[in-house]
């Protein structure tokens, strides 16, 4: 009986070690452990299973316009997108720290290194997952065989605090549309806010370039690192991961590693990054490669519009860069532009992350439309690439033009510093300003004939204007100098 007694006692002594080191997602302990540092000493517990998405909030804020990324790689948010309903969130807001998505159904097929899914899980740490669901906050390197993600900033998002923006998804019949909106990090943060969107497709929705079905796009990046990441306001401790991973140890792409606030980036693979580097990033890449292959597409890195808006004579400057994204691997782009030569190209090299400066001078009677190839080359085996164009559209200026009731257009002063003043406008004027990559930087309307536009918010450089109403169509030069 003696005998029996002990091994009962054991059993319960066992049982009730087991039942203290574990704890439940969405728990108040959970919270403290984490703020301690003491997870690792506990079995995780997610929340009940939610296999039904109820009742779904849609977007309520005001239709933005167009977002500051590139060529409208970021889809503005409007009343067809809806709130993520996170498993550890209430509704309507969803508001969480580490929390996923229950299984949601996508109406295609999403070809990931091999491995084809029609569902996955949102999880509020940037990234989506297929095989589960993950509240993991602090990122690894890829390749990994612990994940199956797609992470286009896997960091500890927390958007509890009122401040935060929240976690917003919209699924077309072709496409997936993730976007973290303006969301603060662990504990409860929002003095620094990261705003960062994913599309994934059936490799076919032109929302993405020819040959791609992933797609990053990021807006103002501030921070990197939450505190249970070894991150001190903001910065530090374990950097942050972009890229996507199959979670076979050997297929995954990676963009690089994220840690401190700087604009640095010396590759994917290298030290980590300054998250200054992705603002206004977008990466576009086919991760619908088959599994026995071992080589992945390059990735073009460009803030250049697919086409781009110039007057003849201009002198122009666009940098680029390419990414192997798989480590021991090198990259490189070759340029091209048909009949037309009068361009030079300057490398500045880093093995697997080459950057170009291309220097173009248009010619100053110029009315047909240049077309810039440009192909990135790895050097795998076999060899991948990725090939992308971009169209050089030339306009007439406003210098000596007049618009339709014979009233000169005048813009002053020009150079501008502050601001600069246009005369002689109709009525319901659009005011479009880019710069030469094609990217619109701010657009401002006009129901004067006289325009003041404010130019603090612009960097020292060459812009391009655009006057536009039912009896304007105009093109000129400003240019800013502080």
């Amino acid at each position: 009986m003696k005998k029996i007694f002990t091994l009962t006692f054991s059993l319960l002594g066992i049982i009730g070690f087991a039942q203290q080191n574990t704890v439940q997602l969405n728990s108040p302990l959970y919270q403290q452990l984490k703020s301690q540092n003491l997870l690792g000493n506990y079995t995780v517990l997610p929340p009940p299973a939610n296999t039904v998405i109820q009742n779904p909030v849609p977007y309520s804020g005001s239709p933005q316009n167009r977002a500051n990324a590139a060529c409208d790689c970021i889809v503005p948010l409007d009343s067809t997108f809806t709130v993520v309903p996170f498993n550890i969130g209430i509704a309507p807001d969803y508001r969480n720290d580490d929390g996923s998505s229950p299984a949601i159904a996508i109406p295609f097929n999403f070809c990931l290194y091999g491995s084809t899914y029609d569902s996955l899980f949102i999880n509020n740490n940037g990234n989506i997952s297929f095989v589960s669901q993950y509240f993991t906050f602090t990122s690894d390197s890829f390749p990994s065989s612990n994940y199956t993600m797609v992470a286009p900033f896997w960091g500890d998002v927390d958007t509890r605090d009122s401040a935060s923006g929240l976690v917003y998804y919209k699924i077309t019949p072709t496409s997936l549309i993730v976007r973290w909106d303006h969301v603060g990090y662990f504990p409860v943060a929002s003095d620094k806010l990261n705003d960062f969107q994913l599309i994934i497709t059936d490799g076919t929705d032109p929302i993405l370039p020819a040959g791609t079905n992933v797609g990053y796009c990021y807006n103002n990046m501030d921070w990197t690192t939450g505190a249970a990441s070894g991150g001190i306001n903001g910065f530090g401790g374990t950097p942050s991961t972009v890229g996507a991973n199959e979670g076979d140890g050997s297929s995954f792409i990676q963009m690089g590693r994220f840690g401190d606030s700087t604009n640095v980036y010396d590759g994917p693979f290298a030290n980590a990054d300054g998250i200054n580097w992705l603002d206004d990033q977008q990466f576009y890449f086919n991760s619908c490669t088959d599994s026995a292959s071992t080589n992945v597409d390059p990735i073009l890195v460009s803030n250049m519009c697919d086409t781009i808006n110039l007057l003849p004579g201009d002198t122009i400057q666009y940098a680029m860069m390419v990414l192997s994204g798989e480590q021991n691997q090198d990259a490189w782009l070759t340029f091209d532009m048909g009949s037309f030569t009068d361009f030079t190209v300057t490398t500045l090299y880093s093995l697997g992350n080459h950057k170009y400066l291309v220097d173009v001078n248009t010619p100053v009677n110029a009315t047909n439309d240049l077309v810039l190839t440009v192909t990135a080359t790895d050097n795998g085996t076999p060899a991948a690439t990725t090939m992308r164009q971009y169209t050089l559209t030339f306009e007439p200026s406003v210098v000596g033009i007049k618009d339709n009731n014979n009233k000169e257009i005048t813009i002053f002063p020009n150079p501008a510093k502050e601001s600069f003043i246009i005369n002689n406008l109709t009525e319901e004027t659009v005011v479009s300003i880019s710069d030469l990559s094609g990217r619109t930087i701010k657009q401002v309307k006009s129901l004067n004939a006289t325009l003041l536009v404010n130019t603090n918010d612009l960097n020292e450089g060459i812009y391009l204007v655009h006057i536009q109403s039912s009896t304007q169509n105009i093109f000129t030069k400003v240019i800013v100098n502080k």
